[in-house]
Parts: structure tokens; sequence; C-alpha cells
């Protein structure tokens, strides 16, 4: 199963948040990186599209990721 995890650090505050991210198979992480200072009031898919860039390797890794993920939370709601 492909997963992807967005871990707040907890060093943000209210306005401000620092993620760290992991995108997985199966327990065997892919890919790690690091969202700092994002504005939460910019909300979830945005965050979702910079943690994606963060963890990929190059653009079209994060095209086919971003393209993943967000099919999935279209038909999730």
């Amino acid at each position: 199963m492909l997963t992807l995890q967005i871990h707040n650090d907890g060093t943000g505050n209210n306005e401000l948040g620092n993620y760290d991210c992991y995108v997985a198979i199966n327990r065997h992480c892919l890919g790690k990186g690091k969202v700092e200072g994002f504005a939460k009031s910019q909300g979830y898919v945005k965050l979702l599209r910079l943690a994606i860039t963060a963890i990929a390797e190059d653009k079209a890794m994060a095209d086919a990721l971003a393209e993943y993920y967000l099919v999935a939370l279209e038909e999730e709601l």
C-alpha cells in the first residue's frame, strides 16, 4: 500500500506549521521531505501539494504523486 504521512513537528504556532513528510510502500520509505513555515489558513490541499513536492525527487514524480492523492481525495469527498 502506498502511504503519504504528513506530521506536524510541533515547532510552529497557531498560524504557521512545520511538517515532516514521508511516502512509503508497505512500510518501506521511498522518500522524505520537510515543509516549513506553512500558513495553515491555506488548507490541507495546498499542504498536500507542498508535501509531495518536498518528497519527490523530480517534477514528474511530484506530478504523479499529486495526481494519485488528489484523485483519491476527490473520490472520498
